[in-house]
C-alpha cells in the first residue's frame, strides 16, 4: 500500500433543506370548520344549547389552530382531539337525525385512513362502528344495522388492502429511485442527498466520517477485450464483494461508470486507510475471465473536515484517486487537510 499525502484548503458551503408537512391537515381542518358551523345552528334549533355552545368553542379553537399553523406555531388543540371530535359529532348527529346521518361515516373513515397510520385508523374504525351500530338499533331495523356493519367492514378491508399495496409500491419506487439498476447499490442521486445530510450531521456531532473513491484499473481495456457484458458482470462481482465485507453502517454508491464511493461513518483518516487497503485486497481476489490475474482497483481516501462542502469532499477524494493512478495503480492514496 502506498499512502500519498497532499495539503489543500477548501471553503465551506452548506445548503439547508425544509419540508412543510401541514398542508393536508390545514385543508382538512378548514373543511371540518365548514362542516361544523351549520350544525351549531342545528343544535340551537333542537334546543340543545349546551351542545351548541361546546361546538361553538370547538370551532373557535379550530380557527385558532389554523391561524397558528399558518404562522408556524404549535397548535392549541392536539390533532388527535380534532379527529376524535369529528367522530363524536357524527355519533350525536346519528342519534338525533337517524340512520341517514350514518352515511357520513364512510368519507370519515376514508379520511382517518388517509391521515392516521393504518393501525391507528383501524382502532378508530372499531371505536366508531361499535357505538354507531348500537345507536342505529334505536332508529333502524336489524337488517339495516347488519347491512351497515357489513359495508363498514368491507370498506375497512378494502382500505387496508389499498394502503398496503400503495405502501409496497412506494417502497419499490423509492428503491428504484435510489438504486443503480445494474449493480443494485445506491445511485448518484442518493449519494448527493446522503453526503449533504452527512455534512449537516457532522456539524452537530463532530464524529469522524470518510469516503473511499474506488475506480477499476484499465476498465476500458476490459470492455474492449472481453466485451461489455463481461464488464457488467465484473462490476456486479466487485459490488457484491464490497457489500459482503463492508461494515453494517457503510454505504456503497455508484458514482459513475466504473467509479464507486464507499461512505464510512465513524471512520477517521487512519481507519479509512485500513478499510481501503482491505477492500483493495478483497477485490483483487476477483479473477478476470481468460486472464491469469485478479481485478485491481485504485482508491482515493478522504476524511471530512469542517471546512468542506459535500462537493469539495468528493473533489478531495478524486485528487487522491488521481494520485493513486499516477503512482502505478492498484494502490490506496489519501489527501490530508491542513
Amino acid at each position: 500500500m502506498t499512502s500519498c499525502v497532499t495539503f489543500i484548503d477548501i471553503p465551506q458551503f452548506i445548503k439547508p433543506n425544509k419540508l412543510d408537512e401541514n398542508y393536508f391537515y390545514t385543508l382538512f381542518t378548514c373543511l371540518f370548520c365548514c362542516f361544523l358551523a351549520p350544525f351549531i345552528v342545528f343544535w340551537f334549533v333542537k334546543e340543545l344549547y349546551l351542545l351548541a355552545i361546546i361546538e361553538a368553542f370547538l370551532l373557535i379553537f379550530l380557527c385558532c389552530n389554523l391561524r397558528r399553523i399558518s404562522i408556524n406555531k404549535s397548535e392549541i388543540l392536539p390533532r388527535s382531539v380534532v379527529l376524535i371530535s369529528i367522530g363524536c359529532q357524527l355519533l350525536l348527529l346519528t342519534y338525533y337525525a337517524g340512520s341517514s346521518a350514518s352515511l357520513w361515516s364512510y368519507p370519515l373513515l376514508a379520511t382517518y385512513f388517509f391521515i392516521l397510520p393504518i393501525r391507528h385508523a383501524n382502532y378508530v374504525a372499531i371505536a366508531l362502528v361499535l357505538p354507531m351500530s348500537y345507536i342505529l338499533t334505536f332508529s333502524s331495523d336489524s337488517i339495516f344495522v347488519l347491512r351497515y356493519v357489513s359495508s363498514i367492514i368491507a370498506t375497512v378491508i378494502i382500505a387496508n388492502l389499498i394502503i398496503t399495496i400503495n405502501k409496497n409500491l412506494q417502497k419499490e419506487l423509492l428503491r428504484q429511485s435510489i438504486s443503480d439498476p445494474l449493480t443494485h447499490c445506491y445511485n448518484r442521486r442518493h449519494l448527493d442527498t446522503t453526503l449533504e445530510q452527512t455534512t449537516h450531521l457532522y456539524q452537530r456531532t463532530q464524529d469522524a466520517v470518510s469516503i473511499l473513491l474506488i475506480d477499476i484499473d484499465h476498465f476500458k481495456q476490459i470492455n474492449d477485450q472481453l466485451g461489455h457484458l463481461v464488464g457488467d458482470d465484473i462490476l456486479r462481482q466487485m459490488v457484491k464483494t464490497i457489500q459482503e465485507h463492508r461494515r453494517a453502517s457503510d454505504m456503497l454508491f455508484r458514482y459513475g461508470g466504473e467509479e464507486f464511493i464507499l461512505l464510512l461513518p465513524e471512520a477517521n483518516h487512519k481507519h479509512a486507510m485500513l478499510i481501503a487497503e482491505k477492500t483493495r485486497k478483497f477485490i483483487s481476489d476477483i479473477q478476470l475471465p481468460t486472464k491469469h490475474q485478479g481485478l485491481t482497483v485504485s482508491i482515493g481516501v478522504s476524511e471530512f473536515t469542517p471546512s468542506m462542502s459535500a462537493d469539495d469532499w468528493i473533489k478531495q477524494a478524486d485528487v487522491a484517486l488521481y494520485k493513486a493512478k499516477n503512482s502505478g495503480r492498484n494502490k490506496v492514496c489519501s489527501i490530508e487537510m491542513n
